[in-house]
């Protein structure tokens, strides 16, 4: 599984691509453009082609997404071009006023994640000890705009990124600076954890298609790693570690690893908590800790390697895993703000396929952020409120005829209201 990407314009090359058009480089407003190429297209464009044609053009954008009807799309052969500016205050740039990052993609062909059998030496039946995704993936398409969560979270997570490659290109001595790269998301379940570290993984292989040329996301089945067998479950957290290394060997390819729920790899040494599995040996399971801190020490000779662990109960952790992180970041339920922007995004979505009346005008929209309100005082999930227009569905008897904007949103109320005395 492999993903074709041009070269990713450096930033004195975008910068250069508007020096013609303006003398002071210090008002060029920095924007990110996400080229991605049709599957069927036999040409990739470059990144340099693109931007040039982007810099002619004399509108003004927003963000937003151009489908493969726009006329840049239809010249480049694009299934859609992302505009995102960096710029909070911004609202729209023309092309020629800013600075073009420029970044050209198309999704792997091979779109199944591909489960890696383990043979275990106890005798017992092959377990699949992770699954590997090709990245960019057309499953994870959507994942990292749809995550709702403050934009400093978003930001600091690909600038830690950013930096661990550039410490990494300038030869910076890991014995003298420390970095393991990995990151540990925590925080109580449901806030998204496991698809932030998704949606990440997606952005970073598109983020630097350049400098690798194919990247994957192993998943770990955490489940896998115990046996009943007496010393086993150490030996294939080795084995694990061995599989990620040889995919690691290749220096063009990019591995993200996922550690889902990490705390059952590496619970506490010095509190007592027992653990090996269900039923396990808590014996065993020190040495499983044991097996996975010398493991990720070997991690560091990688620099084509990024650890992404969550945890909803960081209290049990090892210490001398939580000192190996090199970013820990919390978690928290939405705010008001991200509550009101999933649902209306859920509203939106429904209108799109049918399921809601347009138009979803101010008095609903006032209607939505009430609700919103109340629910991020309530400390609801955001696993919770994906769930909820179904819900809202369900209790208008699930009929397929469009419901009333409004009519709606009082359904998602009743049923925020019915299930308000249970912890969302």
């Amino acid at each position: 599984m492999t993903a074709s990407a041009s070269t990713a314009l450096p930033s004195s090359v975008a910068a250069a691509t508007t020096a013609t058009t303006t003398t002071t480089t210090s008002a060029l407003i920095p924007v990110d453009v996400q080229a991605q190429v049709l599957s069927q297209a036999s040409h990739m464009p470059s990144a340099l082609e693109i931007a040039h044609a982007l810099s002619m053009c004399t509108m003004s954008f927003a963000n937003a997404t151009l489908d493969d009807t726009h006329p840049l799309c239809q010249q480049f052969h694009l299934e859609r071009l992302v505009i995102i500016i960096r710029d909070a205050d911004a609202k729209a740039v023309s092309f020629f006023r800013a600075k073009l990052n420029v970044l050209v993609f198309r999704f792997c062909e091979d779109d199944a994640p591909v489960e890696q059998l383990l043979s275990m030496d106890d005798g017992e039946q092959s377990s699949a000890v992770f699954s590997k995704l090709g990245l960019p993936s057309k499953s994870l398409d959507g994942v990292w705009t749809n995550l709702h969560f403050p934009p400093e979270i978003k930001q600091r997570l690909l600038c830690y990124a950013s930096s661990s490659m550039l410490f990494s290109d300038l030869g910076v001595d890991r014995n003298v600076v420390s970095a393991t790269r990995m990151v540990l998301l925590y925080g109580p379940p449901g806030t998204g954890k496991t698809s932030l570290c998704k949606g990440l993984a997606q952005q970073l292989a598109i983020n630097f298609s350049a400098r690798f040329s194919t990247a994957h996301l192993v998943e770990v089945n955490s489940q896998a790693i115990f046996s009943k067998w007496f010393s086993e479950s150490a030996k294939t957290v080795q084995k694990l570690f061995e599989l990620i290394f040889e995919l690691a060997s290749t220096p063009r390819a990019l591995v993200v690893v996922l550690l889902d729920e990490v705390e059952s790899l590496v619970a506490s040494r010095t509190r007592g908590n027992g653990g090996g599995g269900p039923g396990g040996d808590p014996s065993d399971a020190l040495r499983v800790v044991n097996a996975m801190l010398l493991q990720l020490d070997k991690l560091k000779r990688y620099a084509n390697v990024v650890m992404l662990c969550t945890s909803n109960v960081t209290h049990v952790l090892d210490d001398a895993f939580l000192d190996r992180a090199d970013l820990r970041l919390f978690v928290g339920p939405p705010s008001p703000q991200a509550c009101f922007d999933m649902l209306l995004g859920a509203l939106v979505e429904l209108v799109r396929v049918g399921l809601v009346q347009a138009p979803v005008t101010n008095g609903t929209r006032d209607a939505l952020g009430q609700l919103a309100a109340e629910l991020s005082g309530s400390a609801a999930s955001g696993r919770f409120l994906r769930k909820l227009p179904l819900q809202a569905h369900v209790r208008l008897a699930a009929s397929d005829a469009p419901v009333p904007a409004d009519e709606f949103v009082r359904a998602m109320a009743a049923v925020a209201q019915d299930v308000g005395s249970l912890t969302f």
